[in-house]
C-alpha cells in the first residue's frame, strides 16, 4: 500500500490544479446517510444548519473521505426562484407548485432570493459551520444539485416544460427561461 503524503484538501486541490494526487480523492454524496448516522431525520437536517453540519462532520470523522459534499436536496434554487416546496420528515424536499403555470408568465420571474429561501439559508450556514471547523483539512463543496434545464422544468412544471419543448412556437420563451 502506498503511503499517503497529502491531506484530503491537498489531494482535492491537486486534482483541481491538474496535478497527480497521492491517491484518488473520494467524495461521498451522503447528506441523507449522514443525518441517519447522527440520529437525525433527513427533515431535521434540511432546515437546521447546526444538525446538518454536525451530521456531516460526524460522517467525515467516521469515514475520512476527501471531499464533504454539502447539500439539502435539489430544491434550493427552485425555492429561491419562488416555487412552493414541500418538506417531509425523512425525505429530501420537492417542488409541489411551480412558480409559473405557463411560459406566458415568464415576465413574472423574479431574481433568485437566497436570503429568504429557508433551504438556501440553511445550506449556506451549514457550509460556513463545516468550513470553519474542517476547512483546513478537507475539501468542502456546497451543492444545490440542479442545472439550467432541470431548474427550468421545476419553474414551470415538468409536464408544461416537456410539452413546450415539442412546440416550435414556444422556442423563444423556452430560451428566455433557460437563460434565466
Amino acid at each position: 500500500m502506498m503511503k499517503e503524503t497529502m491531506n484530503s484538501l491537498q489531494r482535492c486541490r491537486a486534482v483541481i490544479d491538474g496535478r497527480i494526487p497521492d491517491r484518488v480523492p473520494v467524495c461521498l454524496l451522503n447528506f441523507q446517510n449522514a443525518a441517519h448516522l447522527s440520529g437525525y431525520t433527513v427533515g431535521e437536517c434540511i432546515l437546521d444548519s447546526q444538525k446538518a453540519a454536525q451530521s456531516q462532520i460526524a460522517y467525515w470523522e467516521e469515514f475520512h473521505h476527501d471531499m464533504i459534499e454539502i447539500e439539502n436536496g435539489i430544491c434550493v434554487l427552485s425555492e429561491a426562484a419562488g416555487c412552493k416546496i414541500e418538506y417531509a420528515e425523512d425525505a429530501a424536499p420537492w417542488v409541489s407548485r411551480p412558480v409559473l403555470s405557463s411560459l406566458d408568465e415568464i415576465d413574472k420571474l423574479r431574481d433568485v432570493d437566497l436570503e429568504h429561501s429557508p433551504c438556501a439559508k440553511t445550506l449556506i450556514a451549514t457550509i460556513k459551520i463545516v468550513t470553519d471547523q474542517l476547512g483546513e483539512s478537507v475539501c468542502i463543496r456546497g451543492d444545490s444539485d440542479i442545472a439550467p434545464f432541470s431548474l427550468a422544468a421545476e419553474l414551470i412544471g415538468m409536464e408544461n416544460f416537456f410539452l413546450a419543448l415539442m412546440d416550435p412556437e414556444q422556442k423563444e420563451k423556452l430560451h428566455r427561461l433557460l437563460r434565466y
